[in-house]
């Protein structure tokens, strides 16, 4: 059985589902895989390091004018780090090549990539899908949605026999009380699986801008990664087919 985690952009597999895959990666290696499907290149941190404007990560200012396609790269390079620390296989590791654009992905882009890469493993019959749940309490990324609902939606039509829906991050209060008809579980980061987390959220506070790293992910959300190291947990339901 393959575990696979779809996530809309570079920083998502940590501070939504970090807490389970750091210990996924333990319990199943081989088959963890993470596939990244969009671009990234929305944040509004493009602007931030271009703009010759006071930052308000860094004293003074910015003048790192990335096209949409260099800023992809760095964000890219991120994830790719903050995967490998979180204990992922580099071969699981899947930016799909047809991935969307940063804020615009539809549905059926998103049930595209998803039975797209299920049917690299023709061999085996059953998933484990891991994605943030689109059950929101505001208005919530239009890129977690839509993958989360397919997610949902091929569930329900029999396609895979398990699905995680995390809360997302940015999601305020309690989703247990917004939600009490749903069952959640909550797990905890163990040691071994904080050392992952904490080293995954220092790796996009990186700022090296001669070797393409511009600290992206701080200058973003730095808030959700301290969040996600003060208090490693997560927060989920998890639906499980019925053997008939």
């Amino acid at each position: 059985m393959k575990n696979l985690y779809f996530v809309a952009h570079q920083d998502d597999e940590l501070n939504n589902t970090g807490v389970l895959l750091a210990r996924e990666t333990d319990e199943y290696y081989e088959d963890t895989y993470v596939i990244l499907c969009t671009d990234g290149g929305g944040s509004g941190v493009i602007n931030v390091l271009g703009n010759n404007e006071s930052c308000w990560l860094h004293e003074g200012c910015h003048k790192y004018s990335l096209s949409r396609k260099e800023f992809s790269v760095a964000r890219d390079r991120e994830f790719y780090e903050s995967c490998s620390l979180l204990g992922v296989k580099d071969d699981n590791v899947i930016i799909h090549k047809d991935r969307g654009f940063d804020g615009s992905l539809s549905e059926e882009q998103a049930e595209f990539i998803i039975r797209d890469v299920m049917s690299l493993f023709p061999e085996k019959s059953d998933f484990r899908i891991r994605a943030v749940s689109p059950y929101f309490n505001g208005r919530q990324n239009p890129d977690h949605k839509s993958i989360g609902i397919v997610c949902e939606r091929l569930f329900n039509d029999g396609l895979f026999s398990e699905l995680i829906l995390v809360a997302d991050s940015c999601f305020e209060g309690d989703c247990r009380k917004v939600f009490s008809e749903k069952e959640y579980s909550e797990e905890k980061a163990d040691d071994k699986a904080f050392v992952k987390i904490k080293a995954a959220a220092d790796c996009y506070g990186k700022w090296e801008p001669e070797n393409g790293r511009f600290s992206i992910g701080w200058h973003s959300v730095k808030g959700e990664f301290e969040e996600i190291v003060r208090n490693p947990v997560v927060v989920y339901e998890k639906l499980i087919k019925i053997s008939e």
